[in-house]
Formats: structure tokens, sequence, C-alpha cells
């Protein structure tokens, strides 16, 4: 049997239920979806609110509907927003530590 999983920009990352997903609350993460696609270049700090979104709508999917057993994401692929110790709810700050010393999450 193939597994599969579905995510988009519109996905509540809430929905999968997982304990460790994410901070990315939908009242937020819905202001993504609604940027505008064009040709033209993003602001790059938008650019990777985006990029950091996907990542943690996929880490989600992909672990509630594919494989439970796949370890939590640990750091986003955009690292260059500012890092702090207390993780709290997006768009503020997110913890950037973790047991191995990688980033955890960074504000989108």
């Amino acid at each position: 049997m193939r597994k599969g999983a579905y995510w988009g920009i519109r996905t509540n990352i809430a929905d999968y239920g997982l304990p460790d997903a994410m901070n990315c609350p939908f009242d937020e993460t819905i202001k993504l979806a609604a940027v505008a696609t064009r040709l033209k270049a993003l602001d790059a700090t938008l650019q990777e609110k985006i990029i950091n979104w996907g990542y943690a709508v996929c880490d989600a999917a992909l672990r509630k509907h594919v494989d439970g057993t796949l370890p939590a994401a640990v750091a986003f692929p955009c690292k260059n927003s500012p890092k702090n110790e207390e993780r709290q709810s997006y768009p503020h700050r997110w913890s950037n530590s973790s047991p191995n010393g990688t980033v955890r999450s960074v504000k989108l």
C-alpha cells in the first residue's frame, strides 16, 4: 500500500493533532496564504516566512499521515530571523535550543 499526504498553504497545522508540531497559528499562516503569486520577486523576509511555513506544515503532514516515527523537525530552512530562548506563539519568538544544539525553530 502506498502512503501519502496532502498539505496546502491554507492548511491549519493544528488539524494534524501533533503535540510537537511547529507553533504556527492559523490566523497568522492564513495571512501568508493571501500573498499574491506573481513573477515579481517577494520581499526576502516574506519569502522566508512562506518557506518556513511550508516546511512546518510539510513536517506535520508527513509525520501524521506517512510515518509517525519520523522525528520532529529541528530546524527551519531559513535561519536568518532573530533567535530567542523561549518558545512563544508565532510570529513572535520561538525556541532555538534543542538537546543536540540545533535550531528547533525560528521566527517566521
